[in-house]
C-alpha cells in the first residue's frame, strides 16, 4: 500500500500538469472502493506534500484534498489542517495553487454545512 501511495504522489508532485491530473484520477478510482488504511495513507501523503517548497507539490496536494472532500471521506483532522493552511495558500505566488486552494475552501465549507 505504501509503495502504491508513494508512486501516486510522485504523479501529484510532477512538474507536468497531465501527470498531476493522472494522480487525481487514480485517487478517484481508489475512492470508489477504498481498502482499509487507504484514506489514512492518502492523508499522510497530502500533509507531506502541502509542506513542500515546490508549488507543484502544493498544487497536487490540494487537488488530492479536493478529491477526498468531494467524496466526503476526508477526516475532520485533515479538513481542519487544510482549512488552517488555506489563508496562506490563497496568497501563494502560483495562481494554480491559489485556484486549487479556493476550490478546497469551497469544499471544506460545503462539507461543514452538510454535517
Amino acid at each position: 500500500m505504501e509503495e502504491e501511495i508513494s508512486a501516486l504522489f510522485s504523479y501529484l508532485s510532477s512538474k507536468k500538469k497531465i501527470e498531476r491530473d493522472k494522480g487525481v484520477a487514480i485517487i478517484q478510482e481508489l475512492l470508489k472502493d477504498p481498502k482499509d488504511g487507504t484514506i489514512e495513507a492518502l492523508e499522510k501523503s497530502i500533509r507531506e506534500l502541502l509542506c513542500e517548497d515546490a508549488w507543484e507539490s502544493r498544487h497536487g496536494a490540494l487537488m488530492a484534498t479536493e478529491a477526498l472532500l468531494q467524496k466526503d471521506v476526508a477526516t475532520e483532522s485533515l479538513s481542519m489542517e487544510v482549512q488552517a493552511a488555506l489563508s496562506q495558500l490563497l496568497e501563494d505566488t502560483e495562481p494554480r495553487v491559489r485556484l486549487a486552494a479556493g476550490k478546497c475552501e469551497v469544499r471544506v465549507t460545503d462539507n461543514e454545512s452538510n454535517r
